[in-house]
């Protein structure tokens, strides 16, 4: 007797769990960051965005709540295309961070470490991408040139 799959969630592979779970631990320690640190992360908030101590506030939040959603199966999909919405929104405050070259946890940051910030968020974007299958959801979107295979 074959065991099928009774939904279309798509399985996943030792490696998608392993990115899952590092993505998850990612947004657990940035979302409890946001808390503990919110003076340095507003400080990082652009000029023109309104309310950075709540806005900082809010994404911690909102970092704890993607970190669920993970586990979630049926969210599993659609969290990993916020988490790329999300790095993509949160970006300009990296690019400020640097711009300005604002100390962060009492620390300032060479310009390389803040170059590199930025290339690491792109990993974040693909990792959550790839380990939550999103790239299918892409592909409905009609965005199938950004994923190959």
């Amino acid at each position: 007797m074959a065991i099928t799959r009774i939904s279309n969630t798509p399985r996943m592979t030792t490696a998608k769990w392993i990115g899952l779970g590092l993505l998850a631990l990612f947004f657990i320690g940035g979302g409890i960051a946001h808390f503990m640190y919110t003076d340095d992360f507003a400080s990082i908030v652009p000029p023109w965005m309104p309310y950075p101590r709540e806005t900082v506030l809010a994404t911690g939040v909102l970092e704890l709540v993607f970190a669920v959603l993970l586990f979630v199966p049926a969210a599993r999909q659609r969290t990993g295309l916020w988490i790329a919405v999300y790095c993509l929104a949160v970006l300009p405050a990296n690019i400020y961070m640097l711009q300005h070259n604002i100390p962060m946890f009492g620390y300032q940051a060479s310009p390389a470490i803040l170059y590199l910030r930025l290339v690491l968020q792109a990993g974040v974007i693909a990792l959550a991408i790839w380990s939550t299958n999103a790239q299918q959801h892409l592909v409905r979107y009609g965005l199938s040139g950004l994923f190959r295979g």
